[in-house]
């Protein structure tokens, strides 16, 4: 597989690098022998730290832009996926650009890529603040023509529409290393970058006069650089070092000064900062890095995309504006400094602290396999996109965890190949005094489907029971009811009760129980797979005839003495008319269903695993 990756890569700012290569390293865990080809800005340099082929930005102003077009477009055409990002790719103006900005270079790469026949999606974009009316519309049109959006934050995804994801910042997913408890010494690391002379001056004021008061309270402090400015005005750290921090501060080494190749370079530098006891932070990788290895950081939101990553962290609290003061700077910075707990929980938010106990409802990356594997056309490209992203952040996180704890048999036996101390919960179920009993015979057969119907998963179960399961039951059982019970249906799912009465899209309903009980059976076959698939447990619960595929019932364990086992089309809808003409064999699997939930899924069970989870993780 080819992979072409356009972005603000090879200008030595160390959080591009990062992103670039967290990328990389995404699409290698799923497909080892990837190629890549990345388009930016100094292909020299990204070829050198990266070690993959390069192409130049399809500028139209640059020497050579004519023969560079026809390269590019060469290249594009070699590509199975184009990946536009990670990173803020989309800006209309900037301090180094002018309006429009790179909105038409972008749509033009676009366009080159729909004339090769290259798929597009993006990969944790951002969208710079100061958008226009015009620039919003653009970047509606280039969302249309991504085969998947995948974004950083909420506020990126509102101008792309309801066509977009937020996947998170693409840096979450570098592998972290093995990372030493901090010592007792105090220590503290300050990020800072330049700015317009309008905000530099005075956050230059705030941020020496905090880190000077630090230093005379004990703290030893060191000055990080993540920018050098190569081929980029206004862009190296190295120049504010010099001009206000080189009598306080030491400066940091960079992973980008060549002394090793990057990913052990990366490795060192997270050592090295995470023997910080506190992060003042403006540029935002340095921030967000500093918040998944645990560490207490104040982010100075010189731009928006700062607030909005410390709001989706759940970090808002420490969070400053640029006109911030020295002596407000420094209250942020004690209080950060005193949240240890706060920010070990923000680094399990993350995903990546090996001080947390990681509850897995299913294997999300089986999950998102069966969705790659039932996707066509130009989706597919996107569900690949997303399996890698899910698969490499999914793995690191039980591989870093404490403990993990998982729900069924099939997901603790995939867990507990990244880490040993995987234990299987199983989830309780209140088997309480409801229970199902047959319909009238005179009454009209009903099936239910339940579950949140503006999930995916239970979208495409949707589908599947009304356009094809059924046109089969009303060969036999042509009065028959499907009922789609669940909130928020999508408009998909509305869709399907418009052209026949004999299927009912319900919404919202007071009582799940209520309509599982007044049913003839419970159908709740699977597609997409999963850990286990509550609602058949709940089902089996009140003793309802359930009719399911196998990866459900093997999630329960269980068999078809207790549940109608059906996968195709053809075999549910016998199953169906099975349990609708033979009440008295459809109560006898729901009462052994009933039965065997009240021995296999206990709280006190449940409870004991939880507890058994926590001393592993104390004991680490």
């Amino acid at each position: 597989m080819r992979v072409g990756i356009v972005g603000w890569f090879g200008s030595d700012n160390l959080g591009d690098e990062i992103l670039l290569h967290s990328l990389i390293t995404c699409v290698r865990a799923v497909k080892e022998n990837a190629t890549f080809v990345v388009f930016c800005p100094n292909p020299d340099r990204v070829a050198e730290l990266h070690g993959v082929e390069t192409e130049n930005m399809p500028v139209l102003r640059a020497r050579g832009a004519s023969e560079r077009q026809v390269a590019v477009q060469r290249s594009i055409k070699s590509c199975d996926l184009l990946l536009l990002g990670p990173g803020t790719v989309f800006q209309e103006r900037s301090p180094n650009l002018s309006w429009p900005g790179t909105l038409p270079m972008f749509a033009r790469i676009i366009a080159m890529a729909k004339i090769a026949g290259t798929p597009v999606a993006t990969v944790g974009v951002g969208v710079r603040e100061g958008g226009t009316p015009f620039g919003r519309q653009l970047l509606r049109v280039i969302g249309a023509a991504c085969v998947g959006v995948g974004v950083r934050d909420e506020r990126t995804a509102s101008h792309f529409g309801s066509s977009a994801e937020v996947i998170g910042d693409m840096a979450y997913t570098l592998p972290l290393p093995d990372l030493e408890p901090v010592g007792p010494a105090r220590r503290f690391a300050l990020s800072m970058r330049p700015l317009a002379p309008e905000l530099e001056g005075p956050l230059l004021a705030a941020t020496s006069g905090c880190a000077a008061r630090l230093r005379q309270e004990g703290w030893s402090g060191t000055f990080l650089p993540m920018a050098f400015g190569r081929g980029a005005h206004g862009e190296d750290d190295r120049v504010i070092y010099e001009r206000a921090f080189s009598d306080l501060l030491a400066l940091d080494p960079t992973p980008l000064d060549g002394s090793q190749p990057l990913a052990g370079a990366l490795r060192t530098w997270l050592q090295a900062l995470s023997t910080n006891q506190l992060v003042l932070g403006t540029r935002l990788h340095a921030a967000l890095l500093a918040v998944a290895i645990g560490v207490p950081t104040v982010a100075i939101a010189y731009e928006r995309k700062v607030q909005d990553a410390f709001v989706d962290l759940g970090l808002s609290e420490y969070v400053v504006p640029p006109d911030v003061d020295a002596d407000t700077l420094y209250r942020k910075a004690t209080q950060a400094a005193a949240a240890t707990e706060e920010f070990r929980q923000a680094a399990e938010v993350v995903g990546l602290s090996r001080a947390s106990v990681l509850g897995l409802h299913d294997i999300t990356e089986k999950v998102m396999l069966e969705s790659y594997r039932a996707s066509s056309g130009l989706e597919r490209p996107y569900r690949l996109a997303e399996l890698v992203r899910t698969r490499r952040f999914e793995r690191a996180a039980i591989r870093q965890a404490a403990a993990v704890i998982t729900l069924s048999d099939a997901d603790f036996a995939v867990a507990k190949e990244y880490n040993p101390n995987t234990v299987l919960a199983r989830p309780g179920i209140h088997v309480g005094e409801r229970s199902w009993s047959p319909p009238p015979v005179t009454g009209r057969p009903r099936l239910v489907f339940a579950g949140a119907m503006w999930r995916r998963a239970n979208v495409l179960v949707a589908e599947l029971l009304a356009r094809e399961v059924m046109p089969i039951v009303w060969r036999s059982l042509p009065d028959a009811e499907l009922r789609i019970v669940g909130a928020d249906p999508t408009p998909d799912v509305i869709g399907l009760a418009e052209n026949d009465s004999r299927v009912v899209v319900t919404g919202a309903v007071p009582d799940f129980q209520s309509e599982m009980l007044g049913a003839h059976a419970v159908v709740v076959p699977s597609i997409v797979g999963g850990g286990v698939l509550m609602k058949v447990a709940h089902a089996m619960a009140l003793g309802c005839p359930v009719i399911t595929s196998s990866g459900p019932a093997e999630s329960v364990r269980g068999d078809g003495s207790m549940l109608f086992v059906a996968s195709t089309a053809d075999e549910i809808a016998a199953a169906v008319q099975t349990a609708v003409e033979s009440p008295e064999d459809a109560a006898q699997r729901g009462r052994r269903a009933r039965a065997h939930i009240e021995r296999t899924f206990r709280w006190d069970d449940t409870v004991r695993s939880y507890l058994d989870a926590y001393a592993i993780a104390g004991r680490q």
